[in-house]
């Protein structure tokens, strides 16, 4: 995910998902970017978090 402003009334930019299929192996990503920020860039603003 990322986002920006202050983390108690964050605007979410982006989402990414990765996933693997156990079964077969296979892998799968997705990524989200909110129509106001795609191809903007993140103008030095962005909070960047990862969850395992």
């Amino acid at each position: 995910m990322a986002a920006t402003g202050p983390r108690e009334n964050a605007q979410i930019l982006a989402h990414a998902l990765y996933l693997i299929d156990s079964s077969t192996h296979a892998a799968g990503t997705a990524l989200v970017v909110h129509p106001q920020w795609q191809g903007a860039g993140p103008r030095g603003s962005v909070r960047v978090t990862t969850r395992s």
